[in-house]
């Protein structure tokens, strides 16, 4: 018995310092250089490093050569088999201000090994409450909207049914 706790104490000292020493700041870059190859640009003005995750300020977003819009901050966190993306205040380019007149308060994202091929997604803000999943397998974005807020011209992409107001594409 002694000698499966001595394993279990060097497997969790093992952990932890896997997660305090990891690179997190050149696993952004890594990230940032898989998108790219998908046309999705990602240029964060600040990038801070935290024992357990990253912190990017002013974070921009483009697919394709155009600016979607700008997060305030966002905090990515890690456990290693688990991570969530904290993401706050964005607002839309001046392009899409014709798509949604409100702004996304929150937006969370969180990959756990567990269920390796889906990302569930939590947005709240001025255009509503909206919880889903992104489904890596089936390449399905579904958001269904609990509390609708200022929507604008977003809504013509909503399906209304007796689950209510919902989001479903594939791409």
């Amino acid at each position: 018995m002694q000698m499966v706790k001595k394993i279990l104490v060097i497997l969790l000292a093992f952990w932890i310092a896997m997660i305090l020493l990891a690179p997190k700041r050149d696993l952004y870059f890594f990230a940032q250089k898989k998108l790219q190859k998908s046309g999705i640009l990602l240029r964060a003005a600040t990038t801070k490093e935290n024992p357990f995750g990253l912190t990017l300020e002013e974070l921009r977003l483009s697919y394709k050569g155009l600016t979607l819009g700008t997060w305030k901050e966002v905090h990515v966190w890690t456990l290693i088999f688990y991570s969530e993306i904290d993401a706050e205040d964005f607002v839309p380019s001046a392009m899409l201000q014709h798509l949604f007149e409100g702004t996304i308060g929150e937006m969370r994202l969180r990959y756990s090994l567990v269920h390796p091929r889906r990302i569930t997604l939590i947005l709240s803000g001025s255009l509503g409450t909206a919880k889903g999943w992104i489904d890596l397998k089936k390449r399905t974005i579904f958001l269904q909207w609990t509390k609708i807020g200022k929507l604008g011209s977003l809504r013509n992409y909503l399906k209304h049914d007796k689950r209510g107001w919902h989001y479903e594409r594939q791409f």
